[in-house]
């Protein structure tokens, strides 16, 4: 039963019925908790799964609470530097992200990067898309050429993994055209502001 409530939550969830979508996870979530350990992968997913839907509702403190619950169960089933739990640290750098709080993000981030440089190598696609949030996340400080340098990195693993071709590969050359034109952006800003001085 917890399976059909999840799969009707995540279906929900992609079709933008979030209030529905919550409902349903929590039912999932209910079901699992009378019938699994506390610590089992299950309940840690459905926790990742309902902090998403809240992000999507705009309801951040409560999403980043079940990343927090999700990321706990996850250190303690597979530990702090298994691939698995690297990706719920870069989820949960997505989360800050969005919340405006930029430094820590960039923190759960290389956190992230670190652990699947480390055990997937840097030529896998999961260490690629945590290279394009952690440049997400520079651009949204303003941190320009930070954010290009991960965007490059991203995009090399997708041509070499992917090809050129590919939807994803397509994603990580609009990332990198859209940081270029706020670059450029800025160069006008500084250029005008100091042609105002004067």
């Amino acid at each position: 039963m917890a399976l059909a409530y999840s799969r009707i939550g995540i279906a929900l969830m992609e079709m933008g019925e979030y209030e529905k979508s919550f409902s349903y996870l929590k039912k999932c979530l209910k079901v699992q908790e009378e019938n699994l350990r506390s610590d089992h992968p299950d309940i840690a997913s459905t926790y990742n799964t309902i902090a998403r839907t809240l992000g999507f509702m705009g309801k951040y403190e409560e999403a980043l609470a079940y990343r927090k619950k999700s990321i706990e169960v996850f250190e303690k089933v597979f530990g702090p530097q298994h691939p698995n739990t690297a990706l719920k640290y870069d989820a949960l750098g997505m989360l800050l992200k969005e919340m405006g709080r930029y430094k820590e993000a960039i923190t759960f981030h290389q956190k992230s990067i670190d652990i699947l440089e480390g055990s997937l190598g840097s030529d896998n696609v999961h260490t690629a898309s945590a290279y394009t949030n952690m440049g997400n996340a520079y651009k949204e400080m303003g941190m320009y050429r930070e954010a290009l340098d991960y965007h490059k990195k991203c995009l090399a693993v997708f041509e070499k993994v992917l090809g050129h071709k590919h939807p994803v590969t397509a994603k990580a050359y609009n990332n990198i055209g859209s940081t270029l034109r706020w670059m450029r952006k800025q160069k006008h800003y500084h250029i005008l502001r100091n042609l105002m001085q004067f």
